[in-house]
């Protein structure tokens, strides 16, 4: 293949992977958008792989750029220049050394037998693929098995998220020491999900808070969903945010931690903790990241 056509199936490639997510908000495609960089790597030599390879992820950067950095400033609450900065990171730090190394290591499995790079990384893609949505099938799976142990609480998938209700539908006493102990087992839970030789490490945040909430079921187009909102979601959506900043594995609110009994034990305080949309600070109590497992 020459060089000009192996170029033009790299950018066609690195283009279409970064239209994969927003604009066409199908991530699934972006490893079948792969193909062209793939059939572009039949027959290079290892010196002209690592080209493509660079040449791949400065595109793909080039691709996100009109909504990557805004992202990034409105996920962490930066400045604008800042997020700039950390998307750039981002493609010189990260994406272009993982697809240059991808693109060496297919162009030398593809010299160790009858193979070509589209079947090397086709393989690839899908081992990966699976390997990823079977490990976070069994972190959801057991968080929200966990969560069920002391009652039937409502529970809704959010994203790669999990929100339970404790004491709803049905009444539970001592409901916050309930959440908290089920809060626990779920960083345990998840800790050993990393455990093994081949293990990829993997982590949770959970927040927790109690107070008055609506709950009730919610028409959907082709099904009910029982959810809850209000103050005291919201305030356990930013609680379980805020552990990134607390280097913790679960934070809770004042009124969880009165209630929550023994199972508050070896929580630390976090008193006057700035909270993003509350004007007022909050008392806070985590599980630091250093006493999972205790």
């Amino acid at each position: 293949m020459t060089p000009a056509r192996a170029t033009a199936l790299t950018l066609l490639a690195a283009v279409s992977d970064g239209a994969a997510f927003p604009p066409l908000a199908a991530p699934p495609l972006a490893g079948i958008v792969l193909v062209p960089f793939l059939v572009a790597l039949g027959g290079t030599s290892p010196g002209r792989a690592a080209a493509l390879g660079l040449l791949f992820a400065l595109a793909a950067g080039a691709a996100v750029v009109w909504w990557a950095p805004r992202m990034l400033e409105e996920f962490f609450h930066v400045r604008a220049a800042v997020a700039w900065l950390g998307a750039a990171a981002i493609v010189l730090g990260t994406a272009a050394p993982y697809f240059v190394a991808f693109a060496l290591w297919l162009a030398w499995a593809a010299r160790l037998g009858p193979v070509t790079p589209l079947v090397v990384g086709a393989a690839w893609t899908a081992a990966d693929a699976t390997r990823c949505c079977g490990r976070s099938a069994r972190c959801a799976r057991r968080s929200d098995g966990t969560c069920r142990r002391p009652s039937p609480p409502g529970s809704e998938f959010l994203g790669d998220g999990l929100m339970a209700v404790f004491a709803a539908p049905e009444p539970l006493a001592r409901h916050a020491r309930a959440a908290v102990q089920a809060g626990r087992e779920i960083v345990r839970v998840v800790a050993r999900l990393a455990d093994g030789p081949d293990a990829t490490p993997i982590a949770v945040g959970v927040g927790i808070a109690t107070g008055p909430a609506f709950v009730g079921n919610v028409r959907a187009v082709d099904r009910l969903i029982y959810t809850a909102v209000g103050d005291t979601v919201n305030l356990a959506a930013r609680l379980q945010s805020l552990t990134r900043d607390l280097a913790a594995a679960m934070a809770i609110d004042a009124s969880t931690y009165d209630a929550g009994g023994d199972a508050t034990v070896g929580l630390e305080p976090r008193p006057g903790t700035p909270i993003r949309g509350r004007d007022a600070p909050v008392d806070v109590s985590v599980l630091p990241l250093s006493a999972i497992g205790r």
